[in-house]
Formats: structure tokens, sequence, C-alpha cells
């Protein structure tokens, strides 16, 4: 490999890539690089997955087999439906306030957008619905705060060196922020 990194101009500019690429970071996990120098496919190799009559490699998703479970006026209602269960405004604010905690934070680089706080208001609107309610209680965000908001959290590196996570800290602030108390009609 080093007798065609010094010889092959594109070997060098593949393996300088790979370099490059060797452990960058991309929301809490780390990216792998590797360089596979063959004259074989790759696939012979690193196949994904083969089919179980041949043995080949599967190059694309058989998009031919899949069938609709539901239909496009279906998905709409189902969505629309989502969208009518109720958040109380106190419930809201406690939204609001959990995201606005990540951006105010000494260990976070950059904290989770308007658009973490939208997705955890309308992920709590479809909890909700499947739980077969017509209104957002506590539970649904607390449930679903650290799925939506800690891939959109950035730490800053001396708060990763020391063991943090964006999921442990949306954890500690679901632990710290005041819940609102609830009491619904019905």
């Amino acid at each position: 490999l080093r007798e065609m990194y010094a010889a092959d101009p594109d070997v060098k500019r593949v393996v300088d890539v790979a370099r490059g690429l060797e452990g960058l970071r991309r929301q809490d996990g780390i990216h792998a690089a590797a360089v596979v120098i063959t004259h074989e496919p790759l696939t012979e190799y690193l196949p994904i997955q083969r089919k179980p009559e041949s043995g080949k490699p599967v190059e694309e998703a058989p998009m031919e087999e899949l069938q609709p479970v539901v239909s496009p006026n279906e998905l709409r209602a189902a969505q629309n439906a989502v969208r009518e269960v109720f958040v109380k405004p106190e419930l809201r604010e406690y939204i609001a306030r959990l995201v606005g905690r990540t951006r105010g934070n000494p260990e976070v680089a950059l904290g989770a957008s308007t658009r973490g706080t939208l997705h955890l208001f309308h992920a709590s609107q479809a909890l909700a619905a499947i739980q077969g309610r017509s209104f957002v209680v506590p539970d649904d965000i607390k449930t679903l705060a650290e799925s939506v908001l800690a891939h959109r959290i950035i730490l800053r590196p001396n708060a990763e060196m020391q063991g943090q996570s964006a999921g442990k800290l949306v954890a500690g602030l679901l632990e710290r922020e005041h819940v609102p108390q609830m009491a619904y009609d019905g």
C-alpha cells in the first residue's frame, strides 16, 4: 500500500480522503473509514445482502415487491387526525423550555433548533394518538424527548471527553425541568 500511495496519485488521493474522514463526528457516532484496494468488486468482500436463490449481492431494494399498506388518502387523514390531538399551553411551554435548555447549556456547542421543538410537539401528538388519547400528557413528551432531541445536539469536545453524551444531557434536563401537573376534563 505504501508503494502504491507513493507511486499512484489516485491511490494517494483516496487514502488522503479516508484519513480526513477517519474519526469525524456526526451526531453521537463516529464514522469509520477504510480503504480496500482490490481487483474484485467490493461487494465480494463487503456484501450488504445476498439473494438467497443465487448468492449474488443485492444491488437495489426490490421496490417492485413492496405493497402499500395504506392509501394516500388514509395517510393524509391519519396525519390530520394527529394534528388535532390537543396539547395544553402548559405542555407547549414545557416543550419550549426543554429545547431552550439545550441551547443555554455550557456543555453544548449547538443545541436543538426550532425544528426540534416542532418535532417533539408533533411526535408527542402522534404518541398520544397511537395510545388512543385525544390529548398529550407530560409522559408523552418525556418518553420521546431523548429520541427526538439528542441527535440534534452537538456537545462541546470537553463535555464529550468527560463522558457526557447528548442522550445523557437530555435525560438530565428531563430530571431537572419542572413538569406541569395536568388535570384533564373527561
